[in-house]
This record gives structure tokens, sequence and C-alpha cells, in this order.
């Protein structure tokens, strides 16, 4: 009898372990890596943004910090002012993430620099048009 015990105690442990294994493994989200990052696959992106805005602060970096561990931008706008003559205002920084593996809608991880090129605010623009602030100043 203690022999079946044992046996049952055992099986049922593994089986824990095993489903325990299994929901891990089954999180949409990844631990973010820069160099991923930087190889442009738009969904590995996305899975990889909650990480991101966990572990990297990015206010206060200057703009050629932000690219070394980004990559160059998928696109870079350059703001003026509206004064006579316009003067430099800044960048906005837009890197393209995607929730759908079939890149079908297209976010965006928004980020913008003040003249001097120091990284003020990272937004991210969600694809039901709301954009949550990543970063606070």
């Amino acid at each position: 009898m203690k022999k079946v015990k044992y046996v049952l105690s055992a099986m049922l442990t593994a089986l824990l372990l095993l489903t325990t294994l299994t929901v891990a493994s089954c999180s949409d989200k990844t631990q973010f890596s820069s160099d991923k990052w930087k190889q442009g696959d738009y969904h590995q992106r996305y899975l990889m943004l909650d990480d991101f805005a966990k572990n990297n602060y990015i206010i206060g970096w200057n703009i050629d910090d932000v690219t070394a561990l980004l990559g160059e931008p998928d696109r870079k706008d350059t703001v003026y002012m509206e004064t006579y003559p316009p003067q430099f205002g800044g960048y906005i920084l837009e890197y393209y993430i995607s929730s759908q593996s079939e890149y079908k809608v297209l976010e965006i991880l928004c980020i913008t620099t003040n003249s001097t090129s120091v990284v003020t605010s990272a937004e991210y623009d969600s694809e039901a048009g709301t954009v949550r602030s990543i970063y606070k100043n």
C-alpha cells in the first residue's frame, strides 16, 4: 500500500511540475534583448515591450544612447518650433511593433526628444488608437 501511495504522490508531483512549466512557457511576454529588437521583427518587439518598459528608463538619455540600445528607428521626424524663422525643437523616433504575428496592424513606440536630443517622453500607440505613456518625466 505504501508503494502505491508513493507512486501516486510522485505522479501527482510530476504532473504539477509539468503543468507549471507548460503554463510558464505559454506566456506571451519575452525578456527584452537589444539584439532581437534591432532585427526588426515587429511582433517580437511587441512581446518584449513590457520588459523593456520595466527595465530601461530612457528619460534623460541622449538620442545616441537610445539608438545604440534600439537601433535606428523605423521613422525619424525632426520637430520645428512654430516661430519665424522656424527653430529646431527635437526629434520623434518611431519604432514599429505589432501585437499580431501577421503584422496586419502596426503599432508604434514613439520616443520624443527636446532640442538638445535628450529623451523627454516615450509612448506606446496601440492598435485601438489609445496612447499609453510608458515613461513619465
